[in-house]
């Protein structure tokens, strides 16, 4: 967030606008966020796109009917140079129907459960769609954010539906949701908070606000979103609010994959994030604490 002051090197500082002014150079709309999803206009359903981004490949997939892979950086920018993709995996009708169900037997609550479910299926699914069963197909933003997120972070698997049958069905149970859990909460405390992985969205500031109302963070908190998530928010004063409870935002970047959090400042980190998780522990190197949003605010607010 270049309107922050930070501990970056100006190494790494030079190198990220030096990246900035060359991608600006060709044209883009500076958005830096993984979520364009909720920043853009939405293309009509059955259009053709290209998003780097893992959760937002599936999110588009799955939730938006967009056609997308899982692109990389270089492909997606190809794309948008080009105007062309490679016409191929889920740009294909046939490879948009699973050929497995994943059945949880047991209800899925908080966008954590819906977050270590779709990293147990990214896991195990070697397919480019999966189905879920007992999965509500209405259910919210939120929790569908972060089991987009989950599944394009443990695989390779693009896309997920909440209606389509398949001969081969896995049981997900608490005994599988336990196996992963313990992979990735390496820590029963963290030194900070750290929201947003993928970036919040309007909906989860809603949220955190109304969570907050009337209280405190008793640690640090650092909340990631979009810029223009931002601006939006401040308008409506959920900024404000959650500012004065002792939220820090910081816009255009990432909960990991940056220097922004690292072993040498802090030991481990609390976060609802599966994707969030899995980095912090694999790149940051640092400890993570994972507890669903309602309980972090719980249990680290007065």
């Amino acid at each position: 967030d270049k309107n922050k002051t930070n501990r970056l090197s100006e190494n790494f500082i030079k190198k990220q606008k030096s990246i900035v002014k060359s991608y600006e150079a060709m044209g883009p709309l500076p958005s830096f966020t993984c979520i364009p999803y909720e920043i853009f206009d939405i293309p009509e359903k059955g259009s053709m796109v290209s998003f780097a981004e893992s959760n937002a490949a599936v999110f588009s997939n799955s939730r938006l009917g967009l056609l997308t892979n899982k692109e990389s950086s270089l492909s997606a920018l190809a794309s948008s140079v080009t105007g062309k993709a490679p016409l191929s995996d889920l740009r294909i009708e046939e490879f948009r129907h699973p050929k497995v169900v994943i059945k949880p037997d047991f209800r899925l609550e908080t966008e954590l459960d819906y977050g270590l479910v779709g990293y147990f299926t990214g896991k195990i699914v070697k397919d480019s769609c999966v189905a879920f069963d007992s999965i509500p197909e209405k259910q919210g933003t939120i929790k569908m954010k972060s089991l987009s997120a989950a599944i394009g972070t443990s695989g390779s698997c693009g896309m997920f539906t909440l209606r389509e049958k398949a001969k081969e069905v896995i049981s997900y149970g608490k005994k599988e949701c336990d196996i992963i859990k313990d992979e990735l909460n390496t820590s029963e405390e963290g030194d900070l908070i750290a929201l947003g992985s993928p970036q919040l969205g309007m909906n989860e500031l809603s949220l955190l606000d109304n969570l907050l109302e009337g209280k405190k963070f008793t640690k640090r908190c650092l909340i990631y979103c979009a810029r223009a998530i931002h601006k939006q928010a401040t308008q409506i004063g959920l900024t404000s609010r959650i500012e004065r409870a002792g939220g820090e935002f910081i816009c255009d970047s990432c909960t990991c994959l940056t220097p922004l959090i690292t072993r040498g400042e802090v030991d481990s980190v609390i976060t609802n994030s599966i994707k969030g998780a899995y980095y912090l522990n694999h790149s940051n190197r640092v400890g993570v604490a994972l507890k669903d949003l309602m309980t972090i605010v719980k249990e680290y607010t007065n």
